[in-house]
């Protein structure tokens, strides 16, 4: 019997690792650059985009720290995600904080929810493949899984 092979399937495999690194690195660049206006923004900023995030599910306490965890995980979430350590707790942190983003653009009806959706997804299936064979996570963790 012969076997119907997808154009998909002809020799890609082997470049799984690549296409992982270069969707790794990219979306760390793009969370770096969303990040680093709000981590060193300072403790007002921290609490405007406290005050954003969680007004979406009605929370109005310790704004400042709510505010400083989403600009820490997309800013050192993101040097995570580029350097490729710690890549699947960076994700699931960006993960959460898409969530919010996404609650918030859906809750106010200011913006589109679609961006933080979309960033969402990718960050969920890095966090789900893992960073690949080109990261740091690989070279010291490989042996724990």
């Amino acid at each position: 019997m012969k076997t119907v092979k997808l154009i998909a399937n002809f020799g890609f495999s082997e470049y799984k690792n690549f296409g992982l690194f270069l969707i790794r690195v990219c979306i760390g660049i793009v969370f770096i650059l969303h990040g680093y206006p709000k981590m060193f923004g300072g403790t007002m900023e921290w609490a405007a985009l406290g005050a954003t995030g969680m007004s979406s599910i009605g929370v109005g306490f310790f704004l400042p720290f709510w505010g400083f965890m989403a600009a820490f995980a997309e800013f050192v979430g993101g040097i995570c995600l580029v350097i490729g350590i710690f890549s699947r707790p960076a994700a699931l942190l960006i993960f959460v904080t898409m969530v919010f983003a996404a609650l918030f653009h859906i809750a106010s009806g200011k913006g589109s929810p679609a961006s933080a959706i979309q960033l969402g997804v990718i960050v969920s299936a890095l966090f789900m493949s893992g960073p690949g064979k080109y990261s740091i996570d690989h070279l010291f963790f490989s042996k724990l899984s």
